[in-house]
């Protein structure tokens, strides 16, 4: 038995590990191909096949447990990458639109200035004199 566990140890990797040709159809269908055309393009061999039968092959093996387990890997590590990317842009885009919002403050509050500026200027105007009062509203 010890040399039979020794064997199962020893093939346990083996097993996790997939093949030139499966990581070749894992990174296929990370760049966003089709099952079928990541499918043709790790088993060439494989064209002659109808189209069923290469869907069927290439959707059982997606389903296989190491294939699965690589390209649910390599998604998740790009979902981690762009979840990073999208969590830095969102920050960056929330400060920028505080720096916008402030200004916009500022300039609505020294145009609002200006106008009572004016308004104030104009009234000083009508009051010294009032038969002008007209000619000064049009300026």
């Amino acid at each position: 038995m010890a040399k039979n566990d020794k064997v199962k140890t020893k093939e346990s990797p083996v097993k996790d590990k997939i093949t030139k040709a499966e990581e070749i159809f894992v990174n296929e269908l990370i760049r966003g191909k089709s099952q079928r055309q990541a499918f043709l393009r790790a088993y060439p061999e494989k064209a002659s096949w109808k189209w069923a039968s290469i869907d069927s092959a290439a959707s059982t093996l997606l389903k296989r447990e190491k294939v699965a387990k690589r390209y649910d890997a390599l998604m998740n590590r790009i979902r981690a990458a762009e979840l990073e990317k999208t969590k830095w842009t969102r920050e960056q885009a929330i400060e920028t639109l505080k720096g916008v919002i402030k200004r916009n403050v500022e300039e609505h509050e020294k145009i609002q200035t200006a106008v009572d500026d004016e308004i104030e200027h104009l009234l000083v105007k009508i009051k010294k004199n009032p038969r002008k009062a007209e000619e000064y509203t049009k300026e």
